[in-house]
């Protein structure tokens, strides 16, 4: 009587792995479709996106330090 529900658990165990390598397999296989579907950026746009991000991580660097080095200031001459 226990083999019963041992070789059962055994199929359901083998089961629970089958779908799950049947949804891996059918999503590798979506994916592979739509990325043969991307419009993939030219090299002269992503250096274009590139440096822009760049310049405007810069500009944002160089904006909080001005307003940390203005806060310092403020905090040194007013309160201590």
């Amino acid at each position: 009587m226990p083999r019963k529900g041992f070789l059962n658990r055994v199929t359901t165990s083998f089961d629970v792995i089958f779908d799950m390598f049947s949804k891996l397999t059918t999503y590798l296989s979506e994916t592979r479709t739509e990325l043969r579907r991307v419009v993939w950026p030219s090299r002269q746009d992503t250096t274009k996106h590139t440096l822009a991000v760049i310049g405007i991580s810069a500009a944002v660097a160089v904006f909080l330090g001005a307003l940390d080095i203005l806060f310092q200031y403020l905090l040194e001459t007013f309160i201590l």
